[in-house]
């Protein structure tokens, strides 16, 4: 039963990396992802970094790729979030590892001074897809949370609820309101109790250089929570050698499940192929913890 549950635990932990890779190879990162080869979901840039920080001791060459695409594009990252979030956990280790990472990155990209010691892949050009839309948001409309607002409205041309944008990025409610009523001053969007609609979504589209029906976004600070959450309590289990089958670890895979079904937003699996390694990684667990009981 032990081998069972550590068996469980790495595969989760393995398909974790291999979308952290995935999208940090679409950030121009020279990682290679052997499974998440099609077009991938939107980024979230602060949820990719913030997971990624559990894995950077225990990852090195995954760290250097991180640190050098941190350390090139400080500018781009919303460091109020990541700062929230490190606020909001002070004794998550990520937080102290965000505070070391930012205070050593430099203020703006430029070439170093000095040649690596460590030989390294250069990083590359990020892609064009609909996986890297938040980070054109960001180069068009500033980085706030108009960025994100408007990456949501194209993803989701039937509306969104204010309130659901302001849980999914950390912003406050206030926040998203105050820039969703100014567009709709604008004539930009309708809002009518608090789902806000956009009015003309082509030439957004356009101008972002993005085909709205591929546009799929994921609550992924839930969904990499919820999975860091689901490994953490599986590798205490195993150091407490319980059963694969004990209360403790099927209530926490079912948990995970469920949390990554609210974080997929009511999109297809085959739209989400990040997501669904995700998903399948968990569902294998639990299907080998139910075969175990029966």
């Amino acid at each position: 039963m032990k081998t069972l549950l550590t068996t469980s635990e790495t595969r989760i932990r393995t398909s974790l990396l291999e979308v952290l890779h995935a999208q940090w190879r679409e950030f121009g990162v020279p990682f290679h992802s052997a499974h998440l080869t099609s077009q991938l979901e939107v980024i979230d840039p602060e949820a990719l970094l913030w997971c990624s920080l559990e894995f950077t001791p225990t990852e090195p060459r995954f760290a250097e790729g991180v640190h050098a695409w941190v350390c090139a594009n400080r500018t781009r990252l919303n460091r109020q979030r990541l700062n929230k979030l490190a606020k909001n956990a002070p004794q998550d280790p990520r937080a102290k590892r965000w505070l070391v990472l930012d205070a050593n990155a430099p203020a703006s990209a430029s070439p170093p001074r000095k040649k690596p010691t460590h030989t390294t892949k250069p990083l590359g050009n990020r892609a064009d897809g609909p996986s890297t839309l938040l980070l054109r948001s960001r180069d068009t409309l500033g980085n706030d949370c108009r960025s994100f607002l408007i990456v949501q409205l194209i993803g989701n041309p039937r509306g969104v609820r204010l309130r659901d944008v302001a849980n999914t990025t950390g912003y406050s409610y206030r926040s998203i309101s105050e820039a969703a009523t100014g567009w709709e001053r604008a004539g930009i969007v309708r809002i009518q109790h608090g789902h806000c609609v956009l009015v003309k979504p082509a030439p957004w589209s356009q101008l972002l250089r993005c085909d709205a029906p591929q546009v799929v976004t994921i609550d992924w600070q839930a969904a990499y929570g919820a999975v860091i959450e689901l490994l953490r309590t599986l590798g205490k289990a195993s150091t407490n050698r319980f059963a694969a089958d004990h209360p403790l670890v099927i209530s926490a895979i079912h948990t995970t499940d469920d949390e990554l079904d609210i974080a997929a937003s009511g999109a297809e699996r085959s739209h989400a192929p990040a997501l669904d390694l995700l998903r399948s990684a968990c569902e294998t667990a639990g299907d080998r913890t139910r075969s175990e009981r029966a």
